[in-house]
């Protein structure tokens, strides 16, 4: 997803993002670690990775628990925090997952960073991976999406 073509109309209208949400384009003087007041920084591509506005309670209990902003937060976070909580809501029999439950199933990684990388951007970004010595339960994920780190947008609002 490229930023500069991004319509915001189609936005809302794909991933089904209410009015109440504010999405706007970073001012050139904007950065993801510092973002216009009251507003946050997301990845564009997140949406792809199934990311949705306004966040669901889990997923703000999620990064609240790991004391993480989004932008902080590789695609795969994304893609393995979805597909964890729909497997989990699937066969849990209506039992809600919980913060421990998410914590044991899955493991927080530091990425690793490389040279190309902005380095005012972000200090760290994180991704999750299954905990222990299993393999994933869902595979099949789609290839990383190079330069996630530099298409990002601002948003505020529930």
């Amino acid at each position: 997803m490229e930023l500069g073509m991004l319509n915001f109309t189609k936005i809302r209208e794909k991933y089904r993002i209410p009015e109440g949400v504010r999405l706007i384009y970073p001012a050139k003087a904007d950065r993801p670690c510092s973002p216009p007041l009251g507003h946050i920084a997301m990845m564009a591509d997140a949406f792809e990775c199934g990311m949705r506005l306004p966040l669901h309670p889990f997923f703000r209990a999620i990064l609240h628990s790991y004391n993480l902003c989004h932008y902080q937060l590789s695609l795969n976070f994304w893609t393995q925090s979805m597909e964890t909580w729909l497997l989990w809501q699937e066969v849990s029999l209506s039992y809600p997952m919980s913060l421990y439950v998410f914590h044991t199933l899955v493991e927080l990684n530091k990425c690793a960073k490389r040279d190309k990388e902005p380095k005012e951007e972000v200090k760290d970004s994180y991704y999750l991976t299954p905990r222990g010595s299993h393999s994933p339960i869902i595979t099949g994920h789609p290839s990383p999406i190079k330069h996630w780190m530099s298409q990002w947008l601002c948003v505020a609002g529930d």
